[in-house]
Formats: structure tokens, C-alpha cells, sequence
């Protein structure tokens, strides 16, 4: 678990780098400075010290990412273990990682041995990888290009062939890694990019499979990489295997469209094209977070200052909710103000989906069309969960004039029972609940405090991270 002890420990070794270097990266993760009086030159190690003890315990884990992202940017080689050690604490109680203990990774690494299957089959690929998990400096680095763990891997695994799982993996320290990085290591060494010829890399995923099936826990299709398919690590029967190609939301009106190619699931928008959003990124198996929404709007938008864009994206994501909805919008404005600071590391809340609708029927234009229904908010979220918020108002159940209607009502449930056998969870509010009554002593903060409970009860439930 994260503490403040792991993140001072990362700052202090900060003390390598001259006052100015040390001062721009604290600046940049965001650590709280100190007031000196004119003209006093702060003393490293004081400033390192009094700028430690301005951290809120509250941001820790927010700020351990920032400087981890950092350190590695600008410093990759001389804060290698630092920022390691750093991001494996943070990762530690990540409720979302498949748990995998010690005596499941052992076995499984014999397992693959005792198979013959090949750790890696192309050398650039496995060392590139090795650097994005941390386990390895940069190359342009001398550090990274002669000390560590490189030059052991060259030696053993490239020139001589001395190492296969058990002895690299032991090389790693694989029983202490965290659940998340040892997932990530072994997805990564049955990536097509590792591992390009498509019957070994059948072949490593099915030995994988029989040895980590009986643990409850599976590789599983997860995408595709120039054609060749990728997988994580998942609970068995847990994720779904589908991903959707399209993302259709943020609309005021409902679009019209069809399936222009039936090979490719490619679509086109004839009606509305103009006010609708259309995430057409790979969504892998983190889901599809707020990052990932910004950069896509960064790049569709041409703004090139994120904050700019972020601030522009919320607007028009607001922008799309019904004015005649006051707990949808109240939903909204919540889940983004409980996280303000730390938007970047959750999921992203989708408004006005249209992934599913009925816009005409089968018989006008045949079986081409796409036929699903709208969602008042949608998240994707890791491992293939899919979370559908609704906010019901009257339209639900009642007619004009406010009499109930079964028939509505049964639409509704229909609706409920079509989503769900469709993979996706449906959690609904009554309006009333994200209603203000001023005739409650706390009747303007309860639906306040109801969308916050809820989203916090949310990402435990399903595994997601908080960092508040």
C-alpha cells in the first residue's frame, strides 16, 4: 500500500540532482513549495524537507504517479529503481489486479518449461517490452545499454539460450513482483510484437491456459495488433471477450445510422452527423478512461493545450444532457467535481449514448441496421465491464398526464433484461433521489453525497483504483 514514507524515500533520493533540477521536477509532480524571504538561498536538503512535510496525506497516491511519470521522463536511468519501487508500492493493493500467488507463478513457470515453450521469439521486442514494464533503462542511456538486467538477457537469452521461463523469471524476482506487473510481464511475452509467429503464440497462450484454469483465472482474446490477436489476463468468465468498435454519445438528438461495411462493422452517420461523438480508438483492457477520452479529443479537436481541451470536452459532454433532466446533469457535475484532481486516472462517465438504438425498423431497411437503444450514461471499465447508469424520471412509467402505464414500464424492464444478457450492468436512480428538498435539513448536500457514495461503492465493487 501506498504510504508517505514510499513517496518522501522517492523524493529524497531527488538529492542527486542539483537545487534547480530537483525544484522543476517537485514543481512539475505538483509537491507544495515553501515561502523563503527575499534574498535567502534555500538549502537543498531543508527545501527537500519542508516541501515533504507540505504533502496531504490525501494526495499521496496522486502525486506518487505524477512523480513516477516524471522522474521517468526526464530521468530514466538514474531513477530506474526509484521509480519502480515507487510505482510497485502503488500498485500493490490494486484492487483490480487478478491475484496470482507465489505458488501459481511458480508453477506456471515450470509449466511453460516443462512444454517447451519459448520465453520470447524477437529479441528487440522482448527488450522494448522489458523497458515499458521498468525492468530496463533506455538503451540511448549508458546505464541502460551496460548495467542491469540487459546485458545478463543478451548474454544468457540472446547468445546462448541459457535462461528459459524459471531461470528469467527468477533473474525478475517474479515473487515479488506485484499481481499487476507479473500480469502485465506475461501478457506482454505472448504479445504478437514478442511473439509474432501466430501457432507458438497459440500454442504458449493454451499451456498457459491449462495450468492457470485451474486457478480460476485465463489469457483471454482481448484485441487485435496488425491482425494478430492479443490477450490479458482475466477471471475466468468474468470479462467479456467483446470490445465495441464504435462509441456513439454525447448526442442532443438521435442519430440515423447505418452499417456501411459488414466486414469491417465500419458505420456511417446520415442524420445528426454534426452533434454527435464518435470514439473510434481500440478500447484494451483498462477500458476507456478520461486520459484516454482527452487525447482522443486533443488530436479530433486540433487544441493542443490539454487543459484547454479538457475544459472544452466537459462542456460538450454537458452540453448534450436533456435540460429537462436535472438529475442526469446533477450526476454528471458530481462524478467530475469528486474528481477533479485526478480525472486522468479514472474511468470516463459517457453521456447520451447511442451504441445501442432502434432508429428504423428491420423491415425498412433490412438486417444491415444497427438495432440497440440509448443509454443515459455509460462506462467502460477494466476487463470488459460494462456499466450503464440510468437516471429514470417519469417519462418511465408514467404518460402525460402522470398515470402510470404498465406498458411503458414494461419497455423499460425489457430494455433491462436485453442490456444485461448483453454483458452490460444497469443501475438506476429515481429522479426524486437527486431531487434538492429545502425542506430537509440536509436536503440540498443528500443527492450530493448519494452520487458520491455510489461511485465510490462503484469502482470498489469493480476493482477500479481510487485515488482522491
Amino acid at each position: 500500500m501506498i504510504t508517505r514514507t514510499h513517496l518522501v524515500s522517492a523524493i529524497e533520493s531527488l538529492g542527486q540532482l542539483s537545487l534547480a533540477k530537483f525544484t522543476e521536477v517537485l514543481d512539475e509532480v505538483g509537491v507544495p513549495t515553501v515561502d523563503h524571504p527575499a534574498g535567502e538561498v534555500p538549502v537543498k536538503r531543508q527545501e527537500l524537507a519542508a516541501r515533504c512535510a507540505r504533502i496531504d496525506d490525501a494526495k499521496v497516491g496522486v502525486l506518487a504517479a505524477r512523480f513516477i511519470e516524471v522522474v521517468r521522463r526526464k530521468y530514466p536511468a538514474m531513477f530506474l529503481d526509484v521509480a519502480f519501487v515507487l510505482e510497485e508500492a502503488l500498485w500493490e493493493d490494486d484492487p483490480a489486479a487478478i491475484k496470482i500467488p507465489r505458488r501459481v507463478r511458480n508453477e506456471l513457470v515450470r509449466h511453460l518449461d516443462d512444454h517447451e515453450v519459448s520465453v520470447f521469439e524477437r529479441d528487440g521486442a522482448l527488450l522494448d517490452a522489458l523497458e515499458r514494464l521498468g525492468f530496463l533503462a533506455p538503451t540511448h542511456t549508458v546505464a541502460g545499454e551496460w548495467f542491469g538486467l540487459r546485458p545478463k538477457i543478451v548474454q544468457h537469452m540472446f547468445r546462448n539460450a541459457d535462461w528459459q521461463w524459471e531461470l528469467f523469471f527468477n533473474e525478475l524476482k517474479h515473487e515479488d513482483l506485484s499481481d499487476r506487473r507479473f500480469a502485465l510481464l506475461l501478457e506482454a511475452l505472448l504479445n504478437p510484437r514478442v511473439r509474432p509467429d501466430a501457432a507458438s503464440q497459440m500454442k504458449a497462450v493454451g499451456v498457459a491456459n491449462e495450468l492457470l484454469g485451474r486457478y480460476g483465472i485465463e489469457l483471454r482474446h482481448s484485441g487485435d495488433d496488425g491482425g494478430y490477436p492479443m490477450y490479458a489476463l482475466v477471471r475466468k468468465g468474468g470479462a467479456l471477450a467483446g470490445k465495441p468498435k464504435y462509441v456513439i454519445f454525447a448526442s442532443k438528438n438521435k442519430p440515423d445510422i447505418v452499417l456501411q461495411d459488414a466486414i469491417t462493422m465500419d458505420i456511417r452517420i446520415l442524420k445528426h452527423e454534426d452533434e454527435v461523438l464518435v470514439y473510434d480508438r481500440p478500447i484494451g483492457v483498462d477500458g476507456l478512461g478520461w486520459k484516454d477520452l482527452l487525447d482522443w479529443w486533443c488530436e479530433s479537436s486540433r487544441i493542443g493545450d490539454r487543459g484547454t481541451a479538457a475544459r472544452s470536452l466537459y462542456r460538450r459532454l454537458s452540453e448534450s444532457l436533456p435540460p429537462g433532466s436535472p438529475g442526469q446533469r446533477l450526476l454528471f457535475r458530481e462524478y467530475h467535481a469528486m474528481h477533479r484532481d485526478v480525472l486522468e486516472l479514472v474511468p470516463a462517465l459517457l453521456p447520451e449514448v447511442w451504441l445501442h438504438y432502434d432508429q428504423r425498423t428491420v423491415q425498412e431497411r433490412g438486417f444491415d441496421a444497427l438495432t440497440r437503444q440509448r443509454m443515459d450514461f455509460l462506462m467502460l471499465l477494466k476487463g470488459g465491464a460494462r456499466v450503464v447508469i440510468e437516471v429514470d424520471g417519469a417519462q418511465h412509467y408514467a404518460d402525460a398526464q402522470m398515470r402510470a402505464e404498465t406498458e411503458r414500464y414494461a419497455r423499460m424492464v425489457a430494455a433491462d433484461r436485453d442490456l444485461k444478457l448483453s454483458g452490460y450492468e444497469v443501475f438506476r436512480f429515481g429522479a426524486d433521489e437527486l431531487r434538492a428538498d429545502p425542506a430537509r435539513p440536509d436536503g440540498q448536500e443528500r443527492p450530493r453525497h448519494i452520487v458520491r457514495a455510489f461511485f465510490q461503492r462503484l469502482f470498489k465493487e469493480y476493482g477500479v483504483r481510487m485515488i482522491v
